[in-house]
């Protein structure tokens, strides 16, 4: 039972992270999702040609059919290749690095209120991922930690990218301060926020 939540986990968690963020810059409209998704495909690119770079290979040719076809879910199949063929870099803990620094470094960068709920799950994930790959053999602890590296990697330059252009650092996601002072209150059919 609890195998299987785990790999659901490893499977689903590609997809759910980028529609959450996805999703959130759509009720917020503002493009941040967008950028997110951007940087996302570019760390995929480079997470493939590292693949192929380097040449790692994956811990066992003998997958169980069940494992197989968690092993080869992947969020950008076609765009991936190497990935898919040498199965020696794990791009989905490629992603949640990628996304742990996409949405860590913008709060130590613009000093904001660090979010330390959202850092422990993206890192339970990514332990989970990480734990999952290697008992089900999709990757060996070399494969994961090199996904884990390329994606934190290429998220810290696409941050940084972001950050050094004073118009697109809005792209970023970031947390504003919670005002401690301020009170809002419902009269009539309006609300009526003042600074304490």
């Amino acid at each position: 039972m609890l195998e299987d939540v785990f790999n659901l986990v490893t499977v689903i968690t590609p997809y759910i992270i980028p529609l959450y963020l996805i999703m959130g810059s759509f009720f917020n409209r503002d493009p941040k999702g967008v950028a997110f998704v951007i940087g996302l495909v570019m760390n995929a690119f480079v997470t493939d040609i590292v693949a192929k770079v380097s040449n790692l290979r994956g811990t066992s040719p003998e997958v169980s059919a069940r494992n197989k076809q968690v092993c080869e879910f992947n969020p950008f199949k076609t765009m991936t290749p190497n990935i898919n063929a040498l199965r020696g870099v794990s791009l989905n803990t490629s992603i949640i690095t990628f996304t742990l620094a996409y949405i860590v470094l913008p709060m130590i960068l613009m000093e904001s209120t660090i979010n330390y709920t959202i850092i422990l799950v993206l890192l339970s994930i990514l332990v989970v991922n990480f734990y999952m790959q290697q008992f089900m053999r999709c990757f060996n602890s070399k494969g994961a930690a090199s996904g884990a590296v390329i994606g934190f990697s290429v998220g810290m330059m696409y941050v940084f990218m972001l950050y050094s252009n004073g118009n697109m650092k809005n792209l970023l996601y970031n947390i504003d301060g919670i005002s401690t002072g301020e009170q809002c209150k419902l009269t009539g059919k309006r609300y009526k926020c003042t600074s304490g």
